[in-house]
């Protein structure tokens, strides 16, 4: 089973003190040290809660075996299968960052195994790449996406087949797709077949419901056929949400979020927005059995299933802008995953995060960590560091984070 050695190893790979780690795993203050200095092994409870805590050790190495305690880094597979990805693209890190609005030394970072990116850069990321999700992250299924490619249709060809053609790239349903548009099936089939023509109705009925379709596109032939997932999520920011909850499929609801299918693959997502009048409010009724359903709702779309407690804040002040593309102004919406408290200090650095203290909620850039993983070190994008400081907090003090996977500007009147 487990030895000193290992639990040595542990502290030094992960940057832990013993302390620390005793407190992650449940025990009291000097219970682990005993156990280790008198030789004796784990007991198998322990080591179940070391391979929970800790998702890349090696379960056979716990138990014995001959091997490397943790396997191959997440980064790097991602790192691998990124640059796979623009190769096939010819992308380069300056050209990708121009795309995609992250920053070039954060691409570089990623590349290099540096950095963990968050979900929140890989949605970006595989939008621009034409890849999958979870291909990326995690290396299953296949790489390629047809999501945002720029679709030229054939030439001379009809509003009809420009539809269809749309349908098959988003892997649409055609029964879905029907009802969605009330256009009755054998209608449909006439249509496919160029026997029947779109009436403007109908259009108009697409248009309204596929936000992810350019309409130029679709009229025209011209331009690209899919907007981007940014525009679609900024389309639905100015919508109320009641305008999008209905008829679409509830996956599941939980912590006060809400999953439905919205066309295909993609997952529509309703929350509860924290406006910057409720912060104080919030921060006594956080706790996720909590009921959030008077506070006022927001939702996004995302490309996959990703499952947790979604949370959206109103960014307040100027600490965020820096004037570049990658700013969050005042008044914009931000949205965030939550983050299980008990690997905080495992997230990725140099990302921007929702971090809820004990004192008040602020949006900012974690850059590392110090004190053996207890104290926190984040920034500002504002280069006013008279008004903006870096600053710290200690781990203990926090009581949520969430990884930003969405940014909506501010509505505008």
């Amino acid at each position: 089973m487990v030895n000193a050695l290992i639990i040595n190893e542990i502290l030094r790979e992960k940057n832990l003190s013993m302390h620390r780690l005793e407190k992650e795993l449940g025990f009291s203050n000097g219970t682990l040290r005993k156990a280790i200095s008198r030789g004796g092994n784990l007991k198998e409870e322990t080591v179940n809660k070391l391979i929970e805590l800790f998702p890349d050790i090696n379960e056979k190495v716990l138990n014995g075996e001959d091997g490397e305690l943790f396997a191959t880094r997440l980064d790097s597979s991602i790192a691998g299968r990124l640059e796979i990805a623009m190769k096939d693209f010819d992308e380069k890190p300056h050209s990708l960052a121009k795309a995609t609005g992250i920053a070039q030394s954060t691409i570089v970072r990623i590349l290099t195994g540096k950095t963990h990116p968050n979900d929140g850069t890989l949605l970006l990321l595989c939008s621009h790449l034409r890849i999958h999700f979870e291909w990326l992250k995690y290396g299953t299924g296949p790489s390629s996406t047809v999501y945002g490619v720029i679709n030229e249709p054939a030439a001379n060809s009809s509003i009809e087949e420009r539809l269809f053609q749309y349908l098959e790239t988003r892997n649409v349903p055609l029964h879905e797709f029907a009802v969605s548009v009330d256009i009755k099936g054998n209608h449909l089939l006439q249509l496919k077949n160029g026997e029947k023509k779109l009436s403007e109705y109908h259009i108009n009925k697409i248009i309204e419901t596929h936000p992810d379709l350019q309409e130029t596109w679709l009229r025209l032939g011209k331009g690209k056929m899919l907007y981007s997932q940014t525009e679609v999520n900024n389309w639905l920011h100015n919508l109320r949400v009641s305008d999008i909850e209905i008829d679409l499929e509830v996956i599941k609801r939980e912590e006060n979020t809400e999953f439905r299918r919205f066309d295909g693959d993609r997952i529509l997502i309703i929350l509860p927005l924290i406006e910057y009048n409720l912060y104080e409010e919030y921060m006594h009724v956080y706790d996720g059995g909590a009921d959030l359903h008077s506070y006022p709702r927001h939702a996004i779309v995302v490309p996959s299933l990703q499952l947790g407690a979604y949370r959206a804040f109103e960014m307040v002040g100027e600490g965020m802008d820096d004037g570049s593309k990658l700013s969050i102004c005042n008044g914009d919406i931000v949205t965030g995953r939550k983050v299980n408290r008990k690997v905080v200090w495992q997230i990725a650095k140099d990302m921007n995060y929702i971090i809820h203290h004990n004192n008040g909620i602020v949006i900012a850039r974690i850059t590392g960590f110090r004190d053996k993983g207890d104290t926190i070190i984040y920034e500002f994008l504002n280069q006013d560091k008279s008004k903006y400081p870096d600053s710290t907090i200690n781990i203990y003090d926090v009581v949520q984070i969430f990884e930003i996977v969405a940014i909506n500007p501010k509505k505008t009147n």
